[in-house]
């Protein structure tokens, strides 16, 4: 869902067969891979409820998109380490347990 909706790139079909990736390399690499683990990304885009997008920011070195779920709210953001790594109040060991 993150890689779907906190990005701006897109994949155009071309009748001739051959795509054409329209936005940043790495993001359209992502979308390509959602794609490859079976999920559509224009799908889940759509059926997303996209409360608020704060663009990327050289300046913050980051990007968010803020989405409605089915238990509250989420948000993703995707940017420099270490500049999202010193916004975190918790992260995920390898167990996948909280650690501050």
């Amino acid at each position: 869902e993150g890689i779907a909706v906190n990005s701006s790139a897109y994949i155009e079909k071309r009748e001739e067969g051959l795509p054409v990736f329209v936005g940043a390399k790495t993001e359209c690499a992502l979308l390509v891979l959602s794609d490859k683990l079976g999920s559509s990304y224009e799908d889940i885009r759509k059926d997303a409820q996209i409360v608020r997008a704060y663009p990327f920011s050289s300046k913050k070195k980051r990007m968010s998109t803020l989405i409605k779920s089915d238990s509250g709210y989420r948000l993703y953001t995707k940017g420099a380490s270490e500049v999202v790594l010193d916004l975190c109040t918790e992260v995920l060991d390898a167990d996948g347990d909280a650690v501050r």
